[in-house]
């Protein structure tokens, strides 16, 4: 049977033209990230962290947990409670602003550069004095972890300056932020949050169950804010808020070679490790005339200020419960190791082989159309397969979705070119 050319040419051409294309321009996209995470979450189980472009420059990576494969140190914060103060050592009870200033000038006296404030500090009707003096003191350290419970209201208020420093836009979020938790304004007002030394975390959020983990993440206008265990976390590990990476339903992680938290589509927390028991706090009132021996500890680990007053609210209560828990799990954690790499092939192997598959489908385009298209989806199967393969045990990444596009032109084409006619 005679075979006209031009089916097998503008086949050929058709194949070549699709392929390069995509050869071009799909590298780095999210189907080439969503393709890379597909056989990913084959070969090793989440949460791990996903790097790179997907170029030859920067090949997907893929970091996991170290802490999967070695015995994780569990790393206590240190608890310096406001109590009840049943021998009166502050002046006011609850304590006044000045009594807090007091609290955190003797905590830098102890040579603390960091503090992690999860109490909220917020008055009636405040001495002004008592506020200067601790707006003076909170200066006084290289940087403070704040808190304020948040919800939302009919009106949107503008996002305070120190939740604005611990939040991303959420233009940098991977995956579906739907389910996330909206607010838009401070729950207590009056709230103190410090000037520029510090960043904010929210305490609780009036849409939680009082039930199980509380979230880590939620959603205000254009930005995510964070939970104030995670941003603590952060700050006494040194890392910046600029470098964290949330992927909702999936993890959030600290930074490339941080710690990498698993959490569900609400942004709560997902973890199997068993409880520990709660360090011991050592009561405000016992930082007065101490010296530095009483808050040595492990250099990874937090200071954290709680609220365990008798007479605070229960979410306050419930708070202080499940922080130190909180953030022991997130210093702990070892950080990350590097799985795989998947380098890609050089320039001239990949065009090669893009090409040698363009004459492939441009020889199968001559058969009639039942084998034509068992061949074309035979051809397809075994590129998902060579990716798969090449990745998991080579770490080679193909340019499949190239491919791919190469075999569904040649599918198209195909039956577009009439068959040649019988003399």
């Amino acid at each position: 049977m005679k075979i006209l050319i031009h089916r097998p040419l503008w086949v050929l051409i058709a194949a070549l033209a699709a392929s390069l294309a995509c050869w071009k321009q799909v590298p780095g996209t999210k189907a080439d990230r969503i393709a890379f995470e597909f056989i990913a979450a084959s070969v090793i189980n989440p949460p791990w962290l996903v790097s790179g472009t997907g170029n030859h420059d920067e090949p997907w990576s893929l970091q996991t947990s170290a802490a999967k494969s070695s015995k994780k140190q569990i790393i206590s914060p240190a608890i310096i409670a406001i109590d009840d103060d049943p021998d009166g050592v502050f002046q006011n009870f609850p304590p006044s602003p000045i009594d807090v200033a007091v609290l955190l000038n003797n905590l830098h006296r102890l040579g603390e550069k960091k503090a992690a404030i999860a109490a909220v500090f917020a008055w009636e009707e405040p001495d002004a004095i008592g506020l200067t003096a601790l707006a003076k003191t909170i200066g006084r350290f290289e940087s403070v972890t704040m808190a304020a419970p948040l919800s939302r209201g009919t009106t949107s208020e503008p996002l305070p300056s120190a939740f604005l420093r611990a939040s991303l836009p959420m233009s940098e979020v991977i995956g579906d932020s739907s389910l996330l938790s909206v607010v838009n304004r401070i729950a207590v007002r009056g709230t103190i949050l410090g000037r520029e030394n510090t960043m904010a975390g929210f305490q609780s959020l009036d849409s939680q169950s009082e039930e199980g983990a509380s979230p880590l993440i939620a959603r205000w206008d254009d930005r995510v804010v964070f939970a104030f265990p995670l941003v603590a976390a952060a700050q006494q590990l040194g890392l910046p808020i600029s470098g964290i990476k949330v992927h909702c339903g999936s993890s959030i992680t600290l930074s490339p070679q941080g710690p990498i938290l698993p959490i569900d589509a609400f942004g709560r927390p997902i973890s199997n490790a068993s409880k520990t028991s709660a360090p011991l706090p050592i009561p405000a009132a016992k930082l007065i005339d101490a010296d530095r021996s009483l808050l040595q500890r492990n250099p990874r680990a937090p200071l954290i200020v709680l609220d365990t007053r008798s007479t605070a609210d229960p979410a306050t209560l419930r708070f202080s419960e499940q922080v130190p828990q909180v953030v022991s799990s997130i210093v702990s954690d070892a950080g990350t190791h590097q799985a795989f790499t998947c380098k890609r092939l050089d320039y001239p192997r990949e065009i090669s082989f893009l090409i040698i598959l363009a004459l492939i489908l441009s020889a199968i385009s001559t058969l009639a159309i039942f084998p034509r298209n068992v061949m074309l989806l035979a051809v397809a199967g075994l590129l998902i397969s060579a990716q798969f393969i090449l990745a998991s045990l080579a770490t080679t990444w193909l340019p499949g979705l190239a491919a791919l596009a190469s075999v569904a032109a040649a599918f198209i084409i195909s039956p577009l070119i009439p068959a040649p006619k019988k003399p």
